[in-house]
């Protein structure tokens, strides 16, 4: 017994300590595992809390950015609103001082939370485009940089496949692909692929003889039947990218004094002059070829068809195309492209850019610019080429015009408009590849089966930010792209 009992009393002994061992590494454990999951909470917490104050450092840095944006905008505006084609180049070719952005970087404080950096790439020759790289970032985090690019524009009158003030009415023989606008009203019965837009709620349809009657709303279509003028059955047919109007009108006499400035720069170019004042006798006839052109004078005409009966040949010139792509002639211009319209000398224009202009500001006659035969451009519709004809009368497309007539290029009527004439005889087919802007009534054909029975026009886009050079544009910068980089 005594042996068990102090066999009992030696293993009680050694079991206590035993216990109080494991009860302390227990402990421990526990306290290393809580540790652990404390010290995780508490990175978690802190890399969110990390993680959020990044999110928002780059949003304000991205903020900071758009308000550089805006103050050029805004400096722009304030510098060139108001201003005219050749006041707007000036600017950008100024040097003392240079545009903000131009020659180095612009800084600026945004109301003490960041700063932003401005560079500016300014518009190149005759473009109407220049963009601008924004980075902005906080006084707190200077390293959370975020940068936008933001592209302005200034509006060209090639903006729609056609541009009209007077109210003006197309045939169901009529295809259009681009967008359409009209400041007095449209009848249009074709076939319209994009938006139709007007600058009236309602008008009174010149076709009627209806006088303040209103009778029309802004843009509408006729039944092809000859019944029922305008239901939604066939506005679903014929507005394929729909209508809307009212919208703003276009102002047609800006464009003055941009012809006032492609006078003065035809003028006084030196060897780039390319100016060709009055002729005393009908006008031009100018035949675009594949490296040049030759120009004439007008000796007499079949006035009732508007047709050339005879050339003075004695005043031939022949000529390289003028380096900044402008040709200015003070008097009526017969225009035969059939040198470069691959047509008949198999030859398509090549010469990148050109604008030609018919515009007396001499003597106010508002002379008209002809086109027998058109051009093609050699590239297609890459945004390569581009030729632009302006009137500042009328566009017309005589009676000894093409029979299939094709025209690459921008067609601008000031004060006449871009329309072929009664003259009796039928033509087949007209296509337009570019642009046309018209200040009077708009048309290629009549009811009696005279003129172009078929009509087909499609818009370049290319002319939107590419118009041809001295084009006229808008006189404002609109934000055209945004991106961040």
């Amino acid at each position: 017994m005594t042996f068990f009992s102090d066999g009992c009393v030696k293993e009680r002994q050694g079991r206590l300590p035993m216990l109080r061992g494991s009860g302390l590494v227990f402990v421990l454990v526990v306290t290393t595992i809580a540790t652990i999951i404390f010290a995780g909470v508490i990175s978690y917490v802190v890399s969110h809390l990390q993680y959020g104050l990044f999110v928002v450092s780059r949003e304000q840095s991205l903020q900071v950015a758009e308000a550089g944006a805006h103050f050029y905008r805004w400096y722009i505006a304030h510098e060139l609103d108001g201003k005219n084609t050749e006041q707007i180049n000036e600017f950008w070719q100024s040097t003392s001082p240079a545009p903000l952005g131009v020659d180095s970087d612009y800084e600026g404080d945004f109301q003490g939370l960041g700063k932003y950096r401005i560079t500016v790439t300014p518009p190149a020759a005759n473009s109407t485009l220049f963009t601008i790289e924004s980075t902005g970032w906080t006084y707190k985090y200077p390293s959370h940089t975020r940068t936008i690019r933001v592209r302005f524009r200034r509006p060209s009158w090639s903006e729609y496949m056609i541009l009209g003030n007077d109210p003006f009415r197309l045939s169901k023989t009529t295809e259009i692909f681009g967008p359409m606008h009209g400041n007095g009203g449209i009848r249009f019965d074709g076939v319209a692929h994009n938006v139709v837009t007007a600058g009236v709620t309602c008008y009174d349809d010149p076709d009627t003889g209806t006088v303040n009657s209103c009778e029309r709303p802004g843009v509408w279509s006729g039944d092809w039947s000859g019944s029922d003028p305008y239901n939604s059955t066939l506005s679903n047919l014929v507005f394929l990218g729909g209508k809307t109007f009212p919208v703003t009108t276009v102002d047609f006499n800006s464009v003055t004094a941009d012809l006032s400035y492609m006078k003065d720069v035809a003028q006084n170019s030196g060897s780039a002059a390319h100016y060709y004042g009055p002729s005393g006798q009908f006008g031009y006839l100018i035949e675009f070829k594949p490296t040049g052109y030759e120009i004439v004078k007008v000796k007499t005409i079949n006035s009732s068809r508007n047709t050339i009966t005879k050339v003075d040949n004695s005043s031939k010139v022949s000529s390289n195309y003028p380096s900044n792509g402008l040709i200015f002639v003070e008097d009526t211009v017969w225009f035969d492209g059939k040198g470069v319209s691959g047509s008949l000398a198999g030859e398509q224009f090549d010469s990148e850019r050109m604008t030609l202009v018919a515009a007396d500001l001499a003597y106010g006659t508002d002379p008209n610019l002809y086109i027998i035969s058109g051009t093609k451009y050699k590239n297609g519709g890459g945004g390569t080429e581009a030729i632009g004809f302006i009137a500042e009368g009328s566009i017309d497309f005589p009676y000894d015009s093409d029979d299939n007539l094709t025209i690459n290029g921008a067609l601008l009527a000031q004060k006449g408009s871009v329309s072929r004439a009664n003259y009796g005889n039928a033509k087949n087919k007209i296509t337009i590849f570019g642009a046309i802007a018209s200040k009077g009534r708009i048309g290629f054909g009549y009811t009696n089966g005279t003129g172009y029975q078929d009509r087909e026009l499609h818009f370049d886009e290319n002319l939107s930010i590419s118009p041809p050079p001295y084009f006229p544009t808008g006189k404002q910068y609109l934000i055209d792209l945004w991106e961040e980089l």
